[in-house]
């Protein structure tokens, strides 16, 4: 069950969000943020940029450690090594030779000791992450999981693609492209909108999280929705065993994205709000544990399980 702040703050949030300029019966005029900058992406690709632009431009102060080179998939994995290559690619702007989680690391617990964040937002990202299975999975949304452990307010936000722009000249999936820089100024204005409705002063509630996805082309968006996880995520693997090589011990098989038609299996899911052209907004809060009544029922099950 969320909270009462959760729900105030998602109803301001969905009825403002597309407001331009705040009234005068905004409860605090919004300060500058420090916000760590990350993605899965890279420190260098376009979505990350055009988000650090807009957020300076905006008057906060940014500093982007992010993964050295792409980094799309990894989830929350940490890849074990005795030194990590850390680099300060531009003022500001730092690189890691490791995860999207590593990174945020790095910028919590070296970079940033000093000068904690307020925000940690992980994206813009390039590709929806969608659904349970996209959400674990994506370095995106684990990245600002990593930050909602740490304590920090953390936002994931990611792009959706039109798969039919594959082959697109002269770029492919150029309406992602497009909407970086719309998408950009949203953000600004959610992180504005966070700030007058905060409560006690806090941008989010404690141990929660918000997984934003854009759908595509952005001009054709048709509103914001809060949503929740669905089972249903964006090109799920298919796996196809073509010349019948399981039987035999084993070799090459086939791996093919596999896309769902709504309506998902969830009740007002991720997936069937971004299918419908809106900008899905799920709070997530990284606790894993069972919710009752299944948790209750397995605790009864496995009382007085002894040791030997």
């Amino acid at each position: 069950m969320k909270t009462k702040s959760t729900l105030i703050l998602t109803v301001a949030v969905v009825l403002m969000l597309f407001c331009t300029p705040m009234t005068a019966q905004a409860k605090d005029a919004p300060r500058s943020l420090n916000i760590l900058l990350t993605n899965d992406d890279g420190f260098d690709s376009l979505g990350i940029q055009m988000l650090r632009a807009a957020l300076l431009e905006a008057g906060h102060q940014v500093t982007i450690v992010a993964p050295k080179e792409n980094q799309s998939g990894k989830g929350a994995s940490v890849e074990d090594a005795d030194w990590i290559e850390v680099l300060e690619q531009a003022p500001g702007v730092w690189s890691v030779d490791n995860t999207p989680v590593t990174s945020v690391r790095v910028g919590l617990n070296l970079l940033m000791t000093n000068n904690p964040p307020d925000l940690i937002i992980s994206g813009l990202n390039f590709g929806q992450n969608l659904g349970q299975i996209g959400a674990v999975s994506s370095g995106t949304v684990c990245a600002a999981l990593m930050g909602l452990y740490k304590n920090v307010p953390s936002i994931a936000c990611s792009i959706g693609i039109d798969i039919s722009e594959y082959q697109a000249t002269p770029y492919p999936f150029i309406s992602t492209i497009m909407a970086f820089e719309p998408a950009a100024a949203f953000m600004v204005r959610l992180v504005e909108q966070l700030q007058v409705t905060s409560i006690d002063g806090k941008i989010l509630p404690p141990r929660t999280m918000l997984n934003i996805c854009f759908p595509v082309p952005y001009p054709e968006i048709n509103g914001v929705k809060i949503t929740r996880l669905g089972e249903y995520t964006f090109g799920d693997a298919q796996f196809y065993d073509l010349n019948n090589v399981i039987p035999n011990g084993g070799g090459l098989v086939m791996i093919y994205p596999s896309f769902f038609q709504s309506p998902d299996p969830v009740e007002n899911s991720d997936f069937d709000a971004h299918e419908a052209g809106f900008i899905s907004i799920s709070i997530l809060d990284g606790d894993m544990t069972a919710a009752t009544p299944g948790f209750n029922s397995l605790k009864h099950r496995l009382f007085g399980l002894q040791l030997n």
